[in-house]
């Protein structure tokens, strides 16, 4: 019983319906301080002080990002516990957290949804010899339908913010890389020379301008990460990147034709696709290696998609190392915990055409291409060739 419970909640959000006691679910959370601090960065907070055995973030527990200033809000990793200084004055847990900040943003989140946002982040223990009491456990069922979930709406950002920045401006470094001009110009690319960085607009799925964010292009300021929000005085032009896919406005019409898309994990990679396929583009990103049910449900509610790829950067030397095996089984799991929804498939460089680090389409169209028709999971653990070819010869027919 106690591993078919384990098996459900990992692949289903409705924690509810299983009878575990929340208290048996909160101890099977086993997060790690990096698991808190990618949370954190998926919530749009730029500023986390990480520690030996603490990290200390902005009071995001009681204020707005924008206006949370001061950084008194500590994790403690002995006691997995935030600790609020100033206002709150108290502990609590990330799922606390996590719904003070969504209701902040005039969002409720129930507690199987908070669950749910932070699976992606965080490993449960694997309890299948523990014995749970008739308390813990009334029932549970395996084969239940993920439900729909609301779509998140951000706040928008005044388009008039982005005038600042020089348009027009194709930069040398992502020309020479493969980012043409019209592609730069497409996705709105600008450049701030008071920061020497790239500019990097960030638009919902309806068009509405939700971040902004900057790739740095000096040496010093790689070292605080190569792609950050963009801070003009006192305002920080962030946003929840779970709650978005960068390209999605772009490339919502193709999406929608063909009920397919593909996920890169960075913007960079949405625009090298959009740069070899044009109009026929159905790439997104979710700027990170986490991918949730929100996002999934922006492709699959509201644009039909009924056909996912994983296009993810790779995280290992050879295919078949311990690193390898791991990074084709995180894959799986991916593919696995939204079967329900749409079929899956994923991209795994077995002939080493790719070097580490670097995203499918990172060597060219064509390199992209032999990696596509190579073999995919999908949810019936088949697998299956992907072709791009083919389905471009039938949107050509319809894109105008």
């Amino acid at each position: 019983m106690a591993q078919a419970v384990y098996h459900y909640i990992k692949n289903y959000s409705n924690f509810g319906k299983i009878g575990i006691s929340y208290v048996a679910i909160r101890d099977m959370m086993k997060e790690t301080l990096k698991d808190v601090e990618n949370f954190l960065y998926s919530l749009g907070v730029s500023d986390v002080d990480v520690q030996n055995d603490y990290l200390v973030c902005p009071t995001i527990c009681h204020n707005p990002l924008d206006a949370a200033e001061s950084m008194k809000l500590y994790y403690y990793d002995k006691t997995k516990n935030f600790h609020c200084y100033t206002q709150c004055s108290e502990n609590f847990n990330i799922i606390t957290l996590y719904q003070r900040y969504m209701e902040l943003n005039h969002q409720a989140v129930s507690y199987d949804e908070a669950i749910y946002y932070l699976r992606q982040f965080i490993s449960f223990e694997n309890e299948e010899d523990k014995s749970y009491t008739p308390e813990e456990i009334t029932t549970y069922k395996i084969e239940e339908p993920l439900e729909q979930k609301a779509i998140i709406t951000l706040p928008e950002i005044k388009k008039t913010n982005l005038d600042m920045f020089v348009s027009d401006f194709p930069h040398p470094l992502w020309i020479k890389e493969g980012i043409t001009e019209e592609v730069q110009k497409k996705f709105d690319i600008r450049f701030s020379y008071a920061q020497n960085r790239i500019i990097i607009p960030h638009y919902d799925i309806n068009g509405r301008l939700v971040g902004i964010r900057g790739r740095a292009i000096d040496e010093e300021d790689l070292q605080f990460g190569k792609y950050r929000p963009i801070q003009i005085g006192n305002t920080m032009y962030n946003h929840q990147l779970g709650f978005n896919l960068y390209g999605l406005w772009e490339h919502k019409k193709a999406i929608q034709l063909t009920k397919r898309a593909i996920i890169y994990e960075g913007e960079k990679s949405a625009m090298l696709d959009d740069a070899f396929y044009g109009p026929f583009s159905v790439a997104v990103a979710t700027c990170g290696s986490q991918l949730n049910r929100f996002q999934i449900n922006l492709l699959v509610q509201e644009l039909g998609v009924s056909e996912i790829i994983l296009a993810y950067d790779k995280e290992y030397d050879t295919p078949y190392s311990p690193q390898g095996i791991m990074y084709r089984k995180k894959l799986i799991e991916k593919c696995e915990r939204y079967r329900g929804l749409a079929n899956f498939y994923y991209i795994f460089d077995e002939h080493n055409l790719l070097d580490k680090k670097d995203a499918p389409c990172d060597k060219g169209q064509e390199v992209l291409e032999q990696l596509m028709k190579r073999q995919q999971y999908n949810e019936k653990n088949s697998y299956h060739r992907w072709s791009r070819l083919y389905w471009f010869s039938f949107i050509r027919k319809i894109i105008k």
